[in-house]
């Protein structure tokens, strides 16, 4: 009898942690699920953020709330979603600068963006174009790397800080270009597109919805998208592909990822829900009004792009010789 009840105790324990595990899966989301934005509000993933997340609450019937947690360049954010409980209802609204750049230009993280982390699934990228102060004598792209070449060391390029995707953009038509621009940090888009219009600085990568007004108003003129798929709404500006500079590709892109340990079902149910939501018609539009390109994958899928996303920063960081202390 004895030998009975411990084997029944036995068997109970091995069932009952799996039997909550699938209720667990069966009922989520039971409560509010947390999606931590890790930049200040109003920016790019920040607005990003907040429009999916109203069509994801739509879909899961719970509130997806969005939390700002700015800081260290997405890090602290990141961080914090990497220490969370692993049950599903604390995300990160990630972007390629936290998984696939930060890697390679901090020491210490105090997180793996590999290894703390479940990917969910990709949101969205959009690509940035090689834009020039007006007064620049270059009507096209080659003109400006013929310019550059002649003149090393004498055009200013600036982005919104060490390390962002603008920066390192130029150390990869740097590279690509075999030419030499002269870098000017900033705390922000914001300043460096108006030392942009002042011309300051005379040349910026950056995307093109958020040089709309400086477009509009030639002050600033868009030489190249860099990227094979043209714009939706500025289809005279070429890509790089297109005039002969095929490894000169740059693209900053969102997504979600989730702590290390979130049940597969969990993860595989967030994965199929986003999907639908970048299905919708509404949200098409939005994406396209906004010049984002939808992205739609599994999340394993997801996990093997930002394993090789990267990769491939990690070499235009090293080859640079960028370093953040």
């Amino acid at each position: 009898m004895r030998n009975k009840i411990k084997w029944r105790l036995g068997l109970m324990a091995v069932i009952f942690p799996a039997v909550c595990l699938a209720s667990q899966a069966e009922t989520y989301p039971s409560k509010p699920v947390q999606l931590v934005a890790p930049m200040a509000p109003g920016g790019g993933i920040d607005t990003l953020a907040r429009y999916v997340s109203q069509k994801l609450s739509e879909r899961l019937g719970k509130t997806v709330v969005v939390e700002n947690r700015p800081g260290a360049n997405g890090n602290i954010g990141a961080g914090l979603v990497s220490r969370a409980p692993a049950d599903g209802y604390t995300l990160l609204a990630t972007y390629v600068g936290t998984q696939a750049i930060n890697p390679s230009l901090y020491k210490n993280l105090g997180f793996d963006p590999i290894e703390d982390f479940e990917a969910v699934a990709p949101l969205a990228a959009a690509s940035y174009a090689a834009v020039i102060n007006a007064s620049v004598p270059a009507n096209t792209f080659q003109e400006l790397v013929e310019y550059a070449r002649a003149n090393p060391g004498t055009l200013n390029y600036g982005s919104a800080g060490m390390g962002s995707v603008g920066h390192l953009a130029g150390k990869l038509f740097e590279q690509e270009t075999g030419t030499e621009l002269t870098y000017i940090s900033y705390k922000g888009t914001a300043p460096a597109l108006i030392d942009l219009r002042a011309g300051r600085i005379q040349v910026m990568f950056n995307t093109l919805s958020s040089m709309k007004s400086n477009l509009d108003d030639g002050t600033v003129r868009a030489l190249a998208l860099l990227s094979p798929t043209p714009s939706g709404k500025h289809p005279d500006v070429p890509t790089t592909p297109k005039i002969g500079y095929k490894n000169l590709e740059v693209s900053t892109w969102f997504g979600i990822v989730a702590p290390k340990g979130t049940p597969k079902d969990i993860v595989e149910q967030l994965n199929r829900e986003i999907n639908l939501v970048l299905e919708d018609e509404e949200v098409k539009k939005w994406f396209a009004d906004h010049e984002y390109e939808t992205m739609h994958m599994s999340a394993s899928e997801f996990s093997t792009f930002i394993t090789q996303e990267r990769d491939r920063w990690n070499k235009i960081i090293v080859d640079g010789k960028v370093t953040i202390e």
